[in-house]
């Protein structure tokens, strides 16, 4: 399959399909546009958290590092969340009304 790209018309990009006889056409760019949105992850995850300056000479150097790089992101992620209270907090603040009548406040 070739596949040319919408913004820039004379870049082409090839694909050995291996697909069931009568797939549609745009099933097949959808997935290969789907292989794109991939690869794109894969690279700003890289850029994010370091996996591409591993240097580990085998296996287990390489899962250590990558066990490493999962935890940080775990890590950043949790730190980047609210916590159950402020959630709870904001979730009163902004749905529930404050108490006006008097024997509501007293009681």
């Amino acid at each position: 399959m070739i596949r040319r790209s919408r913004k820039e018309p004379e870049k082409l990009a090839y694909y050995l399909v291996f697909a069931p006889e009568g797939t549609a056409l745009a099933e097949l760019a959808g997935a290969a546009g789907l292989g794109c949105a991939v690869e794109e992850c894969f690279a700003r995850a890289k850029d994010d958290l370091g996996p591409d300056h591993c240097e580990a000479r085998s296996w287990h150097g390489w899962h250590r590092h990558m066990g490493l790089v999962g935890r940080s992101r775990l890590t950043i992620m949790t730190a980047l969340l609210p916590s159950v209270p402020e959630i709870r907090y904001l979730l009163a603040r902004l749905l529930l009304r404050p108490p006006t009548s008097a024997s509501f406040i007293i009681a």
